[in-house]
């Protein structure tokens, strides 16, 4: 059901298990195409993952202190208060709005989210249209043209199905690796039943993360979904540097002629240039 004028949501997923490097790729796609949109416009960025999958808003460093701890309110606050009365204050960071998911502990998350299922009578259209209708208004609040949402392999199902239902793009994270496909697979058979669900059509990317400098046609081949673009983004020594022992978007470099010396690295950055390509591509054909 995306809403026609209303924002451009792009939802980045993997599926099955974390470490594919989805909330990495969904932080540097969202700070470059923000640097890419007009003068005075920014994009929103939601971190749907929380305890150690909160990888996002640490990149950006929204909700936690540098010792670890949690300092904001955000999205599971919201989500959770099933009477209405809280509301989302995104924490501007350059041309970025960027919700967290806020202060509650995995315990409470983890315990809230059945015991939402269970307060709206155990109905799993009423759970999805609870929680899109929560998603509705937190992209009003934002006052962004595009959304970026980062969505954890381990997300609650009825969140992922609300989000899939809500999304223009979807870009399905995995990592690089014939043990993998299966992942990219799973991901890639969720979207496809939401679209048909629907009868919508849902822009699918393919991201298959840090690959190696051998073939990958294998594969591809193994890929049995539908999808309508396929990016790799190589293994760079440059980026895992930033991103691991620096904590820094790795895409802020891209001008940076000691780090394009690598040419992992430059294939790397044009490629995260690709995905915010098809973003920005979608934005213009709406907002002609």
């Amino acid at each position: 059901m995306s809403v026609e004028n209303g924002p451009i949501v792009v939802l980045f997923m993997g599926s099955g298990k974390g470490g594919a490097g989805v909330s990495t790729v969904t932080a540097n796609v969202a700070w470059l195409t923000s640097q890419r949109m007009p003068p005075g416009e920014d994009i929103a960025v939601i971190d749907a993952g929380y305890g150690v999958n909160a990888t996002l808003s640490k990149l950006l460093g929204v909700g936690f202190t540098d010792g670890g701890t949690c300092v904001s309110s955000g999205l599971y606050e919201y989500i959770l208060d099933i009477k209405g009365t809280t509301q989302v204050q995104p924490v501007p960071r350059e041309k970025l709005k960027v919700i967290g998911p806020g202060c509650l502990n995995i315990d409470a998350i983890n315990w809230g989210l059945p015991e939402l299922v269970s307060v709206l009578g155990r109905n799993p259209d009423a759970v999805v249209k609870y929680l899109q209708d929560r998603f509705m208004r937190i992209f009003t609040s934002a006052s962004s043209r595009i959304v970026l949402v980062d969505l954890p392999s381990s997300a609650f199902r009825p969140l992922a199905w609300s989000l899939l239902l809500l999304a223009d793009i979807v870009y399905v994270v995995g990592r690089w690796g014939m043990v993998h496909v299966h992942e990219l697979n799973d991901g890639l058979s969720l979207v496809e039943a939401v679209s048909r669900g629907v009868n919508r059509r849902i822009i699918t990317g393919v991201v298959i993360n840090m690959t190696q400098p051998v073939s990958d046609s294998n594969m591809q081949r193994l890929i049995s979904h539908r999808y309508d673009v396929l990016v790799n983004l190589p293994y760079s020594r440059i980026v895992d540097v930033l991103t691991s022992e620096r904590r820094d978007l790795a895409i802020r470099y891209a001008g940076d002629p000691q780090a394009r010396r690598e040419p992992e690295y430059r294939y790397w950055a044009d490629s995260v240039r690709k995905l915010s390509d098809i973003i920005l591509e979608l934005a213009k054909k709406r907002w002609a």
